[in-house]
């Protein structure tokens, strides 16, 4: 799993507000292989709240790694993808046992209605303040600090153990 790196542009108890750009947090959409969730955002930065791992002290302008485990991530798949697509099967299924087979109007109706309750289930699943808290990634490590900041190097500097 990719592990982005961000800026954090400001941090509280428990949370952090950093800045990521688009093109670097996944590789595979950078390169055009992806799913296309980045397309619309390459160049970009995005500047989103994340959780911060406990223990993790951190401060404007440090450099860190987020993380999203990927059975959460799959789930979100689920509930934006994988309920609607099932719900527009069902959907038709139903109709194909209860309607008469030449009324291909309502078959349409149908897989379009499943589709629409799919979509309308899974965003508002998404928008509940768990599922949400669930979904956001996390600062799992700090690998860098502010620039000059003594004893910490700047990000992309190599640092060997004596």
């Amino acid at each position: 799993m990719n592990r982005p790196e961000a800026t954090v542009v400001a941090a509280g108890t428990g949370l952090a507000t950093v800045s990521v750009k688009a093109a670097a947090t996944c590789p595979r959409c950078a390169s055009g292989r992806g799913c296309g969730a980045g397309l619309l955002q390459k160049g970009r930065t995005r500047v989103m709240q994340v959780r911060v791992a406990d223990g993790l002290e951190l401060e404007a302008g440090d450099q860190v790694r987020l993380e999203l485990p990927p059975d959460r991530l799959l789930r979100a798949a689920w509930l934006a993808y994988g309920l609607p697509l099932s719900a527009t099967v069902l959907a038709v299924a139903v109709a194909t046992a209860v309607l008469d087979p030449a009324n291909e109007f309502a078959f349409v109706a149908f897989g379009v209605l499943g589709l629409a309750v799919g979509v309308f289930i899974g965003r508002r699943k998404l928008a509940s303040h768990r599922c949400i808290w669930q979904f956001t990634p996390v600062a799992c490590e700090r690998i860098g600090g502010r620039m000059g900041e003594p004893g910490i190097a700047p990000p992309g500097t190599r640092v060997t153990g004596t």
